[in-house]
């Protein structure tokens, strides 16, 4: 069988625009620059042709033809190139077709990443008032919530800065907020601490290390309460004095070294315990005490050189005794080993050197007895001053420029 080659008239789109010809009846025209076609019926020019569907880039163009039935879009309802369904319709408008959503009918439950938890009945989600709190209700609407304001269980506290009284402060417990009374505060506080207690501080502290342990011990020390300084055994570098203030009660306050160290209750100068201020101040200060405070077996030096320190320094404190202990300075151009302010005193079996005073009252009452002096005297071994009274028995250390001081109304008598 022979075949033969066909040949369509072609052009491109400018130019079959331009030229705009008749085709005849069944001839095929070919853009080259579309790849679109048109047939032409022998008596329609060129632009007012239309192009075949299926062909170049407007392909499967879908067209509205009259024989369309409802649900379809096409020729037929059997040859429809697009079908609507549920939740969709169109509506056929000649040369445009509107497509329309039909809300009614879509399940939002069944669409595509639809997530049941962020789609509830706001009926049916309830907030409920806890502890303290009244009001509530579904979030159909916006709702409010009241604060119940006490002092009571199930309440919430009030802040209420009027005079102290009963339950006018409040403790925070497992249990909730409970109203507490002044005194309740101060047991609360650790205000009032037990029968005994010890604190203990070892060689290796630094000055801020003691004092902070100092300082977090209640200041209530009541009747028949001891509070005991346990030193232990070492030399203490410290650059600072350590401040022990504002005791108060009927019990007992105890600074003190290793109280079973050789000759532990006699004179000596071999304490276990040594407390070196030399690169501060004062040593060891107590003050506005109503306690008693004993100081036993302590040997402590201090840099009197350049400024009047003390080695032990009590000022207000009710009641001091002092019993074994060594002091020593670095000049007796200044400075105390021992000085006592406003209270009474009891001075027992110390030893001090190289001071200006060794034992120096002011505005008090002190009792010195078989103190000494050893290595360097001090320049003035017993001094009262200020209206003073000093009364001593037994032996006192010597000066180097006198042995006893009274001056502005002190008194020393045996």
């Amino acid at each position: 069988m022979a075949y033969k080659e066909l040949q369509v008239r072609r052009d491109t789109a400018a130019n079959w625009t331009t030229n705009d010809p008749t085709l005849k009846a069944g001839e095929f025209g070919y853009e080259t620059d579309t790849g679109k076609l048109k047939v032409g019926d022998g008596s329609t020019a060129w632009t007012s042709l239309d192009y075949i569907t299926g062909a170049g880039s407007d392909a499967f163009t879908v067209k509205i033809d009259a024989a369309a039935t409802a649900g379809y879009l096409g020729a037929a309802a059997g040859d429809g190139v697009l079908r609507t369904s549920t939740g969709l319709s169109y509506a056929d408008g000649g040369d445009y077709v509107t497509l329309t959503t039909n809300d009614g009918e879509i399940d939002h439950n069944s669409l595509s990443n639809y997530d049941g938890n962020k789609h509830v009945d706001h009926t049916g989600v309830t907030l409920t008032a806890g502890t303290g709190l009244t009001g509530g209700g579904d979030i159909s609407s916006n709702r409010t919530f009241n604060v119940d304001i006490g002092i009571t269980d199930d309440k919430i506290l009030q802040v209420d800065d009027a005079d102290a009284a009963d339950n006018d402060y409040a403790k925070f417990t497992a249990d909730g907020i409970e109203g507490r009374s002044y005194s309740e505060v101060r047991e609360d506080l650790n205000l009032v601490i037990e029968t005994t207690k010890t604190v203990n501080f070892t060689s290796d502290m630094s000055a801020a290390e003691i004092q902070a342990l100092i300082d977090a011990v209640g200041r209530n020390i009541s009747d028949g309460t001891v509070l005991t300084f346990q030193f232990g055994d070492g030399t203490y570098t410290l650059t600072d004095r350590l401040y022990f203030a504002g005791f108060y009660g009927g019990g007992q306050v105890t600074i003190q070294g290793d109280r079973t160290e050789t000759d532990n209750s006699i004179l000596h100068t071999s304490q276990d315990v040594f407390l070196d201020f030399t690169g501060e101040t004062h040593g060891i200060v107590v003050v506005n005490t109503t306690n008693t405070v004993y100081i036993y077996n302590l040997k402590i030096e201090v840099d009197n050189s350049a400024e009047d320190v003390r080695a032990i320094w009590m000022q207000n404190v009710n009641k001091g005794t002092l019993l074994y202990n060594y002091v020593l300075g670095s000049s007796v151009a200044q400075g105390s080993g021992f000085q006592f302010d406003s209270g009474i005193y009891y001075c027992q079996a110390n030893y001090v050197s190289n001071v200006k005073y060794g034992i120096r009252s002011l505005f008090c009452r002190t009792y010195s007895g078989g103190n000494d002096e050893t290595g360097t005297d001090p320049a003035y071994g017993l001094v009262a001053q200020y209206a003073s009274t000093v009364g001593k028995y037994g032996t006192q250390p010597a000066g180097s420029t006198a042995n006893e001081l009274e001056s502005t109304g002190g008194v020393i008598r045996a």
